[in-house]
């Protein structure tokens, strides 16, 4: 997040606590939810806290929400990709492999 999202950030936090009919954090408490979650972009928290208040009726400490931030921010990948190596290597891998079949008597 960037200081031009600390409104919002501010807003968001004041809103779910509302929801969960607690008091409004201080500046000091704002600071701290701040520091530890602004390496994530602000659709990330705004989507984790969305997260959290469909799934628990507790307020979240930070740690929850960095938590569901994690899971949204790890890319996914559906498979690994096709390893490549280099024609010299593979042609000193097959020499390297018929001299060893040769010597084990494999051939």
């Amino acid at each position: 997040m960037d200081n031009i999202n600390k409104g919002q950030f501010k807003e968001m936090l004041d809103t779910m606590f509302e929801l969960y009919n607690k008091k409004p954090l201080d500046q000091n408490a704002l600071r701290v939810w701040w520091h530890k979650l602004d390496m994530y972009p602000m659709i990330i928290v705004s989507q984790s806290f969305d997260t959290w208040i469909g799934h628990s009726n507790k307020v979240p400490t930070p740690y929850d929400i960095i938590v569901i931030c994690r899971s949204k921010s790890v890319p996914t990948m559906k498979s690994l990709p096709k390893p490549t190596m280099n024609p010299e290597h593979k042609e000193r891998l097959r020499e390297t492999i018929t001299q060893l079949k040769s010597k084990l008597g494999w051939k």
